[in-house]
């Protein structure tokens, strides 16, 4: 939450500052940030577990830049016939990427195919538990991965007044709104995963003509 929240009063400070000094539109960016929410898999075990990333995007052209911080958690529980003994394995697996890609708008959707570098952490801890003791044992391992990652988005088409909330309209037609999409992605390392999971986005999407506006 500290990390969603951080975002967000950067971005409302950029889209404040963006207002007052950047009239032009050939000045305004497209610059956004964008939160995941996921499901993924790791192949070689076989784990599903649930994901979640943070990422912060830049477009010039249709050349698009990314940082990317991503997080999955997997849960994996044996038992035997008796129930006991049993073991339980917990995965964590953290990435921090920088992707480069290309990046198609029309009208109010986007298109956009990004790969990259990142670097990994994984830790897997495993409980053996029987009738008399708990064993535990944690491996964490270090790597690099290559994160890949397939993108669409919709946002407004034309500018508006930016709501709170949803419902309380302020200040004027902006570029500055939110977004909604789906992305696939994954990361080709010695611990692979891949997944599919619904975005939220807040920032500017596109460039927008002058007349490309409504006051609603």
């Amino acid at each position: 939450m500290k990390k969603i929240t951080l975002l967000i009063l950067v971005f409302f400070t950029i889209s404040l500052q963006a207002q007052e000094t950047a009239s032009e539109n050939s000045k305004q960016p497209i610059l956004y940030a964008e939160l995941l929410l996921a499901l993924a898999v790791m192949p070689n075990s076989g784990d599903v577990g649930l994901a979640n990333a943070e990422e912060l995007n830049y477009q010039y052209s249709n050349h698009l830049f990314t940082f990317r911080y991503f997080e999955s958690i997997h849960w994996n529980t044996k038992r035997t016939y008796s129930q006991l003994p049993y073991t339980t394995k917990h995965v964590t697996n953290k990435e921090i990427g920088l992707m480069y890609g290309r990046r198609w708008i029309h009208e109010d959707m986007a298109f956009s195919v990004s790969g990259g570098l990142s670097y990994n952490t994984y830790v897997n801890t495993t409980k053996l538990v029987d009738a008399n003791t708990t064993e535990v044992t944690e491996l964490t391992d270090n790597f690099y991965g290559f994160p890949l990652e397939f993108n669409i988005k919709w946002f407004n088409a034309q500018k508006k007044r930016y709501r709170i909330y949803y419902m309380i309209p302020v200040g004027k037609p902006t570029a500055f709104g939110r977004s909604y999409g789906f992305k696939i992605f994954a990361n080709i390392n010695k611990h692979s995963y891949y997944g599919v999971g619904l975005t939220y986005g807040f920032g500017w999407h596109k460039k927008y003509d002058n007349y490309n506006s409504v006051g609603l």
